[in-house]
């Protein structure tokens, strides 16, 4: 048998320094020796490859694979002949990250890189399909990036072999239980919905840094595939907008028959979402991303700020509320501090203003209108009741003696009014109502109530949660922080103060004394409360992570009150085995000679950082890392 350590030839290749192994295979940079070429030389371990019958398999879907010649798909040269003692694949070497790797170190900060990436991935496999090859494992690990920048899909067939042999998820997994579709858990073929729903898992994880379907064992993960349990990319990633997000949905859907009806149409969504961001050549883009992903994105970053800026200018001259809070909250997420978030906010808030005003002038106009007639058939009621000379002479027997004039009841005419008043504050309350309803259905985007579905509890009376006129009361303790807060006895006579809220992230649930009013980005009119002190809680259920805020409402005055919650800090875990000093971008953040904890504040979901440890005495050298690091997450540096 050959021996992986001491091996040095395999037929006419020359093996050099190992580039990897995992459950299937070692992976070797080689030479071929008749082309003097460098590949990459990918040696079966033993116990899949080492049969016979196996052999003939191999060759055959090698051959499958070696008909695929597509910029995003790895080139396989040669496979093993049939009477070789150990299985091999040969392939074009690609000297870049992998894709996971790419991820773990620096990542994608702007989401529609992501959709570049799926229209190239996408691209591959549609060329894949087309020659009725099945790729089976796509994942993060199985993409890599070459030197001038074209993501690579590798692997085709492996998952295949390892089907034939039989191995179960005890051994080497049959697939990657993450990236595993239902039906193929099911116990069904896998396909090329079946790819499609891997290539979603493998872009979720781009655009989030993390898989939709985790848990503690494989058995756990399954579970939430099968259930279609995942957290929306939204809430992960602020900058994700309703388009693309609904892209990758699409992918994830349990079912076969609702995702993409192929990779192609897939692709071809892609491409028409890059072009309304004025991204005609995905593939040019994505090679000088990776390139130079820095200088990229900050030439990207003003085209994208002014997309979202315009769109949400055009959605509120439209009078698409909805729209403008979607484009909003993008823009936000991109520029913090863009004067375009005010503008459109402001003349939301204007629009939705102007419209209650209106359905109140047109209540009082029905409630004038009601009050005449019913004035007119009062009068004419009692001008019948006592006829054209007065009352008879029976009614003015049975009638009782006249009260003084300062002592005369209530005419018919007061009556009329009286009704009146009551008729219009019935109508200005309906009107009201009204008003508030289609003020909450405007704000209160479907898709904004799927994004927080998985973190967030629904709220308590949809259609009516904003705006909101709260009454006096004692605020309850949600979070079990503060005490009661004495509050002044209601006075029905001071006018009602106004109170405008602005809460980061948009995901934040937000509750005014103990009542829930709903997640920030629904938040657009001003809440209007009568006077006294009230407890606002803005909180993140799932990050574990709020701030109280206590404000007093005057009469008829006004509160500009921002909120941000901060993320949890990301502990960064650096081991080592001497004495050293680790700095964070420069900073000195530690020092120690085994596991020391560095807890990093951020005020993104994540950051990237340089880690720099420093030896302490005369033996040992500089180590210095560059991670990205997650908010409420670990990740470990070692530094032996």
């Amino acid at each position: 048998m050959l021996d992986d350590s001491n091996a040095q030839h395999i037929d006419n290749y020359r093996l050099g320094h190992e580039l990897g192994r995992g459950g299937m295979a070692v992976v070797y940079e080689a030479t071929d020796a008749n082309l003097g070429r460098r590949v990459a030389l990918k040696l079966l371990h033993e116990h899949i490859a080492g049969h016979p019958e196996y052999r003939d398999r191999l060759a055959r879907e090698a051959r499958a694979v070696a008909k695929l010649k597509h910029p995003n798909v790895l080139q396989i040269y040669a496979c093993s002949p049939p009477n070789a003692e150990r299985g091999y694949i040969v392939a074009e070497l690609i000297e870049g990250p992998t894709l996971a790797r790419f991820v773990e170190e620096r990542g994608f900060r702007l989401p529609i890189v992501v959709a570049m990436l799926a229209q190239a991935l996408a691209e591959g496999l549609a060329h894949a399909h087309e020659h009725h090859v099945v790729h089976r494992d796509i994942k993060p690990e199985n993409v890599m990036i070459d030197r001038a920048g074209v993501p690579k899909i590798t692997d085709f067939g492996l998952a295949r072999l390892l089907d034939v042999q039989k191995v179960t998820l005890t051994g080497a997994l049959l697939g990657s239980p993450a990236h595993m579709a239902p039906e193929v858990i099911e116990g069904e073929a896998s396909t090329e919905q079946s790819d499609l729903f891997a290539l979603g898992t493998t872009l979720y994880f781009a655009l989030t840094g993390r898989l939709p379907f985790e848990g503690r064992n494989p058995a756990v993960v399954l579970n939430a595939i099968l259930h279609g349990q995942y957290p929306d990319p939204q809430g992960h990633q602020p900058a994700l907008d309703d388009e693309l997000a609904e892209l990758i949905r699409g992918l994830l859907m349990r079912d076969p028959a609702d995702r993409p009806t192929s990779a192609a149409s897939f692709a071809a969504a892609c491409r028409a979402y890059l072009r309304t961001h004025d991204v005609e050549d995905a593939h040019a883009d994505l090679r000088s991303f990776f390139q130079d992903p820095d200088a990229y994105e900050r030439s990207m970053l003003p085209r994208l700020v002014h997309h979202y800026a315009q769109g949400a200018r055009d959605a509120l001259h439209e009078g698409r509320a909805t729209h403008v809070l979607r484009k909003a909250s993008v823009l936000q997420a991109l520029a913090p501090e863009h004067p375009a978030l005010d503008e459109v906010l402001a003349g939301l808030r204007r629009r939705q203003e102007a419209r209650r005003l209106w359905i109140a002038v047109g209540a009082v106009g029905l409630a004038l209108g009601a009050m005449i007639t019913l004035a007119l058939a009062l009068q004419a009621t009692g001008s019948r009741s006592e006829g054209p000379l007065g009352p008879s002479a029976q009614e003015q027997q049975e009638s009782p003696p006249r009260t003084p004039a300062s002592e005369t009841p209530p005419t018919s005419t007061t009556s009329v009014v009286t009704a009146s008043q009551t008729l219009l504050t019935d109508a200005l309350h309906r009107a009201s109502v009204r008003a508030l309803t289609q003020s909450a259905l405007d704000a209160v985007d479907a898709s904004v109530a799927m994004s927080l579905r998985a973190a967030l509890p629904p709220p308590p009376r949809p259609g009516l949660a904003l705006p909101r006129t709260l009454p006096q009361r004692p605020p309850l303790e949600p979070l079990g922080q503060p005490g009661p807060l004495d509050l002044p006895a209601s006075d029905a006579s001071l006018p009602p103060g106004r109170v405008r809220l602005r809460v980061w992230p948009p995901a934040a649930e937000v509750l005014v004394a103990g009542e829930r009013l709903g997640v920030a980005g629904e938040l657009v009119d001003d809440l209007v409360l009568p006077p006294g002190s009230y407890l606002i809680v803005a909180r993140i259920a799932e990050l574990d992570a709020s701030v109280q805020r206590t404000i007093a409402v005057q009469p008829g005055g006004e509160l500009d009150v921002r909120i941000t919650v901060p993320w949890p800090p990301a502990s960064l875990f650096v081991d080592t085995n001497r004495e050293v000093i680790v700095l964070v971008d420069g900073e000195m953040m530690g020092r120690g000679n085994e596991r020391i904890l560095v807890p990093i504040r951020t005020p993104e979901p994540e950051r990237r950082v340089r880690v720099s440890v420093l030896p302490e005495g005369t033996f040992g050298s500089r180590i210095d890392r560059v991670v990205t690091v997650r908010t409420g997450a670990e990740t470990r540096v070692d530094a032996p």
